[in-house]
């Protein structure tokens, strides 16, 4: 039971959408950190692997540099001298240069192959010097006789032998170029690797980064989706719900000013549907509940009203009566009551007829109300009698009031020759005024006895005259017309 008491906790749709909103956002931002963080990793995983592969980079350099001095050295093996320390300064050089490592990318049999082909060309270089330096050499002296021709028998066959060396050992040295420039030829094929490693580098680091714009660009499109997404749930949710509510409350004035928002939703074009029909009943039972109530307002006035003249009838005098008595009770306030009779009103409707007599009540009672002050309370009594309630109106003012009432009556000039009183319609008045005591009942039963006794002797004493109750002699006969 506790639990059903508890107001339910409610949240408008604004606050709702921004909730969502709000969590969405918390999401996005997770999200977009964790990828940037995905992403800033694998830019520094790149930027790491570009910079382990530096130094293959600097290897191959160093084997262009060493390529370099292999051809160098060629052209040193090719133009050395045939001295001693020249041999000997170019061996250390060649030395020195196989003591070298070569560069990690470049395969190392053909760097072996370079530097033995260019020590083959060296020893076969100062071999073919030797050759020909001896085919070039001074002549020997001359001899005499046979053993010069023998001498020089055996110098033909030698020069014979050295140039065929010469031309082996020529050969010899096209075969080791010819090694040589095959070995550096394939030191040369490994070269481009450098040129595709930077650019396989390059290419990576270029890839991560516009992997970091494409995140960029995405959650850019994912921020504008959620806005846009936001901006439609609230123009076809948010502002039709604000428009149904505005709706329904001005169902209630029964001024019709708003009109139903459209939506795409269909849930949201239902109600609205719904809603437009319950307007369209409630006019309709509108329009009749106003019929109602004017029926009523006009049967009510017709049990309060007087349907020949127009004046309060006896109902309504009697509520009045009530209303004014204790009012008066209650304040120690003094109440006066006029009551009226029309002299010989039998005779004139024997003798002038019903309708004449009907026109003869209307217009005593609209001089009454003329006479009568703002306050005061007309009403049709019963049959030619009528009743004037005055609040606050003590004998003097009672008694003035029944003064004009007369003169009003006298205005009205009714003929009625077969009035023994006067040739003209006449009233006679009982006026009583007093202050209600607390032990004179509530209903005012007591003010009505008061001022019919007066008229009664009012009617007793003569008519067309005013008779105050409780005074001696305070019959006051009605101006006679000049």
């Amino acid at each position: 039971m506790a639990k059903d008491e508890k107001k339910e906790a409610c949240i408008g749709i604004n606050a709702f959408l921004s909730s969502g909103i709000v969590v969405l956002g918390l999401i996005f931002s997770a999200s977009f950190f964790f990828y940037m963080n995905m992403a800033r990793d694998i830019s520094v995983a790149s930027t790491r692997i570009y910079g382990a592969y530096l130094p293959l980079t600097e290897a191959l350099d160093q084997a262009d540099k060493q390529k370099k001095d292999l051809w160098r050295l060629l052209g040193e093996v090719v133009l050395a001298e045939s001295s001693a320390q020249s041999r000997e300064d170019l061996q250390a050089a060649i030395a020195q240069l196989r003591r070298t490592p070569p560069g990690a990318i470049v395969q190392r049999q053909h760097w072996e192959g370079a530097v033995s082909a260019l020590e083959r060309l060296a020893a076969l270089h100062a071999q073919a010097h030797d050759l020909q330096v001896g085919l070039n050499g001074p002549p020997a002296p001359q001899k005499a006789g046979l053993r010069h021709d023998e001498d020089q028998a055996a110098d033909g066959s030698a020069a014979s032998y050295a140039a065929g060396s010469l031309a082996a050992v020529r050969l010899a040295m096209d075969a080791a170029l010819t090694d040589f420039t095959s070995a550096l030829a394939s030191i040369e094929a490994r070269h481009p690797l450098a040129d595709e490693m930077h650019g396989q580098l390059r290419r990576t680091a270029a890839l991560a980064h516009e992997f970091e714009n494409r995140l960029l660009l995405g959650f850019l499109f994912l921020g504008a989706g959620m806005t846009s997404l936001y901006a439609i749930l609230r123009l076809q949710l948010a502002r039709p719900l604000r428009g149904i509510m505005a709706y329904l409350d001005q169902l209630g004035t029964g001024v019709k000013k708003l009109f139903l928002p459209r939506s795409r939703i269909v849930e949201i074009r239902n109600i609205a549907s719904a809603l437009d029909n319950l307007s369209t009943y409630l006019s309709k039972a509108t329009i009749q509940s106003n019929k109602l109530v004017s029926e009523h307002d006009r049967f009510q006035k017709m049990s309060l009203v007087d349907g020949l003249t127009g004046v309060r009838n006896r109902r309504s005098f009697d509520d009045s009566l009530r209303g004014l008595w204790r009012f008066a009770q209650e304040r120690q306030q003094p109440l006066a009551l006029i009551m009226l009779d029309v002299d010989k009103f039998k005779i004139y409707n024997d003798n002038y007829g019903h309708q004449a007599g009907d026109e003869c009540l209307k217009r005593v009672a609209a001089a009454m109300s003329r006479a009568a002050r703002s306050t005061d309370v007309c009403a049709r009594y019963g049959g030619e009698e009528f009743a004037l309630l005055l609040p606050g109106a003590d004998t003097h003012t009672a008694r003035a009031v029944a003064l004009r009432i007369h003169n009003e009556i006298e205005r009205e000039q009714l003929p009625h020759p077969a009035s023994p009183v006067n040739g003209f319609v006449t009233v006679s008045l009982g006026v009583a005024s007093l202050v209600p005591g607390k032990d004179a009942g509530s209903d005012g039963k007591l003010l009505v006895r008061n001022a019919d006794a007066a008229l009664y002797d009012a009617k007793s004493t003569g008519r067309n005259r005013t008779h105050i109750y409780g005074e001696e002699m305070a019959c006051t006969p009605a101006p006679q017309p000049a």
